[in-house]
């Protein structure tokens, strides 16, 4: 059945099928996961990092243990599997005043149970290894490991117990290091998504129960309680972060790339500040899409907010231009605007509308594929429309403010009286070298 069509999701099937399996007994890992698209099931990923390793895995597994106590929380992973067992080998100082060492001791116990190689043999076109190792019968169990005897350089024999102090461990699956810091990652799943949020303040920042109680973070107590615990955001927090400062530098680059071109043609460093108003104003219109149409703000939307400071300029650009030819023709600064407002009120609501409308299909699509690029429509569509109405309301004002501004620093520069300020505002427009005072 086509995505758009069925009555239940991938992440409801998921969800299903977790709750009719239940508890599966004697599994050291069972993840159920369903994305959509390219994604990850991880949610939330922390990172922490000790000096001490076994410090280290009991605070990834307090923590393991505070994240399943969410409903929303599914696949908890605190980092650390236990691997094969092992017997771990430290040299005694018997062994070591008959001149071994560990890695002496370590190549006769492989040639011993694993094989030295004696020949290679040519065998038509292969070449046949001839391995010589302990018979069968001497390397089936762990007592022959330890009663094996190790030579020393001078001829003689110890046994192996003699020679070093064995423990019993596991070998890790895997060592994660971080600018060479040994760290264990622990990850969760969240279902809803929409939960994802509420999580990471719990977790980071603190939370307040139902009853108004402020409970602390819960990495701030897992620091208090195993001190020099250190703690970073990784997975897709940590790439969505610097995806994000990335971001922010090019954002603020196109800004002022934009106020650059537009200060150029205007001869003012103030009238492009009127025009460049209409950008914030976008980002709040962008932030309400999201709302009324059920979206969370993600990448794909800080691109489409990108592009739209590039795109809601133009209609304040339009209405500055025409409010300074105005001006230039002998219109005070109240009539420049208000005409300008008036004139330009057509074809800036219709070409705002255009953008929304051609964005409509983008905006409103409901298949699967269509999803990923919702956002961005939305960010630019939604920007648009808010911004066209700051640009007929707000940006009007804002010309009349620093006009009036102008004219109050060339009264200064003149010496005029009030009378002739007054006048000079409701009445004749500035010289040329006024103009450009701003």
């Amino acid at each position: 059945v086509s995505s758009d069509e069925r009555d239940i999701s991938v992440s409801q099937f998921t969800q299903k099928w977790r709750k009719l399996m239940g508890e599966v007994v004697g599994v050291e890992s069972l993840t159920y996961s369903a994305t959509m698209g390219p994604g990850d099931r991880v949610a939330l990923e922390v990172e922490l990092g000790h000096t001490d390793i076994p410090t280290l895995e009991a605070a990834a597994a307090d923590f393991g243990r505070e994240l399943e106590k969410f409903s929303s929380v599914r696949d908890v992973d605190d980092g650390f599997e236990e691997g094969k067992p092992q017997l771990n080998m430290t040299l005694k100082p018997a062994a070591r005043g008959q001149g071994l060492t560990v890695s002496d001791i370590g190549k006769q116990i492989r040639s011993a149970f694993y094989g030295a190689e004696a020949l290679r043999q040519q065998r038509g076109r292969d070449e046949v290894k001839v391995m010589v190792r302990r018979p069968l019968s001497e390397r089936t169990s762990e007592y022959d490991v330890e009663n094996m005897l190790i030579r020393t350089d001078g001829g003689g024999e110890i046994p192996l117990h003699e020679a070093v102090e064995m423990h019993r461990d596991h070998a890790y699956t895997s060592i994660k290091r971080i600018d060479g810091r040994r760290i264990l990652a622990v990850n969760c799943g969240i279902e809803p998504i929409e939960d994802t949020q509420l999580i990471k303040q719990a977790v980071y920042t603190g939370s307040t129960d139902k009853d108004g109680n402020h409970k602390p973070a819960i990495l701030e107590e897992l620091k208090k309680k195993y001190p020099g615990l250190t703690v970073e955001e990784g997975g897709p927090g940590r790439d969505f972060n610097e995806s994000m400062a990335t971001l922010k530098t090019g954002f603020i680059f196109a800004v002022l790339v934009i106020y650059a071109m537009l200060a150029v043609p205007f001869k003012s460093y103030f009238q492009p500040l009127i025009v460049m108003i209409s950008i914030p104003f976008g980002i709040i219109g962008a932030a309400i899409g999201h709302i009324l149409m059920g979206y969370t703000m993600g990448m794909t939307s800080m691109f489409g907010i990108i592009a739209l400071a590039g795109v809601v300029v133009n209609d304040s650009l339009v209405l500055v231009d025409y409010a300074n030819n105005l001006r230039r023709e002998g219109a005070s600064a109240v009539e420049a605007a208000v005409q300008a407002g008036t004139r330009r009120f057509r074809p800036i609501i219709l070409t705002s509308l255009t953008t929304f409308i051609g964005l409509a299909p983008m905006i409103f699509e409901t298949s699967v594929q269509a999803k990923f690029l919702v956002p961005m429509g939305l960010s630019l569509g939604y920007g648009i429309l808010f911004s066209t109405l700051v640009a007929l309301i707000l940006v009007p004002c804002l010309y009349i403010m620093i006009e009036h501004a102008k004219e109050t620093v060339s009264r200064w520069f003149r010496g005029d009286s009030a009378e002739e300020y007054y006048a000079t505002i409701d009445g004749p427009r500035m010289t040329e070298n006024e103009s450009h005072l701003g």
